[in-house]
């Protein structure tokens, strides 16, 4: 789910932005801060989305070694992190014996083990596919790039670590960079590839229609493009 946090972090500024930092201090912290920050997972609060706004600024010291200045910023942000239960929407990345990888909008990869698969599903290696054979002499098939709707199972952050990249220089523990390890579940009805439950998959062995699972399918549908356009307009405000 998307939450909004309330963060406090030391911020160095560079000398390079000094000039813009003086002529309007919010919004080039603002502009830093996103730029450092979004699309980075921190540790219990997910990935950040965007940063909404600066809500205040204190002035700290100057940096002797080249004149850069340091600041406490006090902001808002909007980070994802996928909750328990909750369906989401990915693509196969690929596809093992023992599991898939699913890409899904941003998040690390998403891990889905054989176990929380249907429980007739059997991994053909020559096709490097996995089929589930419900109802013979019909099956489905799961292929690289099926798009595939799953319930989160599990969810896990590891320890932080500080953010390579970034230029934040603090007196308290850096900003720090976590991984979130996202474990999907496909065994429930509804979930798998989306083609698997279509109105419009032909009644082939690939694709059988399953007409009476439209209605599961609509259910708890989530728009992750829709939302993310909507607050990178707003980001734009």
């Amino acid at each position: 789910m998307f939450r909004s946090f309330e963060l406090d972090k030391m911020l160095y500024v560079h000398p390079t932005f000094l000039g813009c930092w003086y002529r309007d201090a919010y919004s080039t912290a603002r502009h830093l801060l996103q730029a450092q920050l979004v699309g980075h997972v921190l540790k219990d609060i997910g990935l950040v989305v965007i940063i909404v706004r600066v809500k205040n600024i204190t002035p700290g010291n100057f940096d002797p070694s080249d004149g850069g200045v340091f600041a406490r910023v006090r902001f808002i942000c909007y980070a994802f992190s996928p909750a328990l239960n909750s369906i989401l929407k990915g693509k196969v990345d690929s596809i093992h014996p023992d599991r898939l990888t699913v890409s899904c909008l941003g998040l690390p990869v998403v891990t889905i083990p054989r176990t929380l698969f249907p429980a007739e599903t059997v991994y053909h290696p020559e096709k490097k596919s996995f089929v589930w054979a419900k109802k013979a002499p019909l099956y489905f098939e799961i292929k690289q790039d099926d798009e595939v709707k799953f319930t989160v199972a599990e969810l896990t952050y590891d320890s932080g670590r500080p953010i390579a990249l970034l230029d934040i220089r603090t007196d308290q523990p850096k900003t720090e960079a976590a991984a979130m390890t996202v474990v999907g579940d496909i065994h429930s009805t509804s979930m798998g590839p989306t083609h698997w439950w279509s109105t419009n998959a032909s009644k082939s062995p690939q694709s059988p229609s399953l007409q009476d699972s439209v209605a599961l399918l609509n259910q708890n549908e989530i728009d992750f493009i829709s939302f993310m356009q909507k607050l990178r307009v707003q980001s734009r405000c």
